[in-house]
């Protein structure tokens, strides 16, 4: 009976290592690049098989891998901020790398239309475009700036200009 269980043990071993030796076969890897069209690699695109809730995350540039991808054919999908989401079919087979070339076109958006509105700031901004296209170094004090000061008169407030 003990001699019996002790010939079991080899045979169960070498079952487990050929059926798990199988379930790996089943499985193919998935790579590719994900470029514009105008060919610049595009890092950080999102590269899903929603089937199969599988992902990756393309690398500086613009490829990818997934891994143990079950045999099949699924459809793979590309989405990058500012760019239409691609979609395309692939078939992954047995023990071989799949290799994908996506192009993902910009997504045009047309705005209404954009108001500009700005403010001068009067007097300050002359200062400072005077000061700023003077030739010698110079200190422009606008009268706004001057009665911003807690001194009593002028002549203390201009003592504080550098």
């Amino acid at each position: 009976m003990r001699t019996t269980k002790l010939l079991r043990l080899p045979f169960l071993t070498l079952f487990a290592l050929f059926f798990s030796t199988n379930i790996l076969a089943q499985t193919g890897n998935v790579t590719g690049t994900i470029s514009d069209e105008n060919g610049f690699y595009l890092p950080g695109a999102n590269v899903m098989i929603p089937s199969l809730s599988k992902g990756a995350i393309s690398d500086f540039e613009g490829k990818f891998t997934l891994l143990e991808v079950p045999e099949g054919t699924y459809t793979l999908s590309v989405s990058y901020l500012g760019y239409n989401e691609k979609e395309q079919q692939i078939v992954v087979n047995a023990d071989i790398t799949t290799e994908v070339s996506l192009f993902v076109e910009q997504k045009s958006l047309e705005l209404d239309g954009v108001d500009v509105v700005a403010f001068g700031l009067g007097s300050q901004a002359k200062a400072l475009s005077t000061q700023k296209n003077n030739l010698n170094i110079t200190n422009v004090v606008s009268t706004d700036q001057i009665g911003k000061f807690p001194d009593v008169n002028i002549g203390d407030a201009v003592k504080r200009i550098p």
